[in-house]
């Protein structure tokens, strides 16, 4: 999942707007002076930069923990196959009845899937606190559209509330993007952790008897196995 231009969005707003909440524009000498804003005005927009900084930190924290929970959840799964592959070659080739080696193996395995479970844990977390941030963006929104009817307001100060309105209008989107692909690997990750678990338990007795049983973890997997 790539971080959505939303983000730089929020940031690049909040550098062109000085505390006064005059425009970069003016600042130097680009763009016509206008009136002051009132100090009431100034004030809210210096809070609404504020608001913005921390709805962009939130988005950005969530697209980063999204991506390593990603990273974490390949590299688990790849060193469990590598397991299992290693343990089913060793049991075609022919084996003894408990080979300490395979156990060995077998409980790193085990030991990879449970991490697979923690991640899993924490992608539901994650799909929470989500939602949060996608109702902290709608949230914010809201209420810098509703500051444009702020007595003594001036052009500029409209300029920067609908561009802040915009830019948190843009961070829903990419939150709520983030949250169908957040669920989607949650749906495939329940079936797929729950039919590598059964596969674990019949390669245990596979190592037992040193022999191999033939539902396997791959065999199973082509075969679709997944929640009874």
């Amino acid at each position: 999942m790539r971080r959505n231009d939303a983000i730089a969005t929020l940031a690049v707003l909040l550098l062109a707007s000085g505390p006064t909440g005059r425009s970069a524009a003016q600042e130097t000498g680009l763009a016509p002076a206008h009136a002051e804003s009132s100090p009431i005005v100034t004030q809210r927009l210096e809070a609404f930069r504020g608001d913005a900084a921390r709805l962009a930190a939130k988005v950005d924290g969530d697209q980063r923990a999204a991506d390593a929970l990603n990273a974490e959840r390949d590299g688990l799964a790849a060193s469990l196959a590598a397991s299992v592959v290693s343990i089913e070659s060793r049991l075609q080739a022919g084996t003894t009845a408990g080979n300490p080696d395979l156990v060995a193996e077998w409980q790193r395995a085990q030991a990879r899937l449970s991490s697979l479970d923690e991640a899993f844990a924490k992608l539901s977390q994650l799909s929470a606190r989500l939602a949060d941030s996608a109702g902290l963006a709608d949230y914010l929104a809201n209420s810098f559209h509703a500051a444009m009817n702020l007595p003594g307001a001036t052009d500029a100060d409209h300029q920067q509330l609908v561009a802040l309105e915009a830019a948190a209008n843009d961070a829903a989107d990419h939150v709520r993007r983030l949250i169908d692909g957040v669920n989607r690997d949650l749906d495939v990750q329940a079936a797929s952790l729950d039919a590598q678990h059964r596969n674990l338990v019949t390669l245990r007795h596979a190592v037992d008897i040193g022999a191999p049983l033939g539902n396997n973890l791959a065999t199973m997997g082509r075969n679709g196995m997944g929640r009874p």
